[in-house]
């Protein structure tokens, strides 16, 4: 064999070896299976607060459900959308997650999304919960629950204060709707949302926890509204719910 033909044998195992597939599979998988665990690390650590505090407010509420000896009738979390709600925008917010977000944009007074549930009208009572997040640039402006039509001021709040209705400090429209009583859970503070002014490093956004138990008195269905008065944009102020869960009670 002379050396050309070696040359030539040898080139052509070298463009074999080069064009061949041979473990191509084992090695993309590596890469595809080192990339898929990277990104489901960074999307643990994006998610994982607010997956954590959902979980322990829809824990919460069961419990209590279930201690009141009463039944699930609805539960939103808006991660996948409005739901049954009309008015108002859901929003991936910064820091709190999917919410169903209002603005003084699209609610600048009166209700501005609500939403019917059925009830169970030989229960008793029933209860509404949700989470109520005030996020950023608040200025003494006010939130409001509806109740079949009927607003409810709940609390307003600003950047540096948070003051909201004491349980059992019940306004006559309320006794006149049926409510029992107005429970708030402990607020958690944090900073998020959109406003990025460079004064807003100050500003403290809260989540407040609201359970409200109104006597049911035989009715089928119940409305629930929101509404505020704010006068911006999200990006500068806006209102979120979260968490909204409508249960029967059999004690108050």
């Amino acid at each position: 064999m002379t050396s050309d033909t070696l040359d030539d044998a040898a080139t052509g195992r070298i463009t074999q070896f080069a064009l061949g597939e041979g473990g191509a599979t084992t090695v993309d998988w590596t890469v595809l299976a080192g990339g898929v665990v990277g990104l489901g690390i960074a999307t643990m650590a994006v998610v994982s607060r607010g997956t954590e505090d959902l979980s322990n407010d829809i824990g919460l509420t069961l419990s209590g459900i279930a201690s009141a000896g009463g039944q699930l009738l609805a539960s939103l979390d808006f991660d996948d959308g409005m739901g049954p709600f009309v008015g108002g925008n859901v929003r991936d917010v910064p820091g709190f997650g999917p919410m169903l977000l209002l603005d003084g944009t699209d609610n600048r007074g009166g209700i501005g999304t609500s939403a019917t549930f059925d009830l169970d009208p030989d229960a008793p009572y029933t209860q509404i919960a949700f989470d109520m997040a005030f996020i950023d640039s608040w200025d003494g402006e006010t939130a409001y629950v509806y109740l079949n039509g009927e607003p409810v001021a709940l609390g307003t709040f600003t950047h540096i204060d948070h003051p909201y209705l004491n349980t059992g400090d019940l306004p006559p429209q309320m006794e006149e709707l049926g409510v029992v009583s107005v429970d708030f859970g402990e607020a958690t503070a944090s900073q998020g949302g959109y406003f990025n002014a460079s004064h807003a490093s100050h500003y403290i956004d809260y989540t407040q926890p609201v359970q409200i138990t109104m006597a049911t008195n035989g009715a089928s269905t119940l409305d629930i509204g929101f509404g505020t008065d704010l006068n911006s944009s999200y990006q500068d102020e806006s209102l979120g719910i979260d968490a909204l869960t409508v249960a029967s009670a059999d004690s108050p």
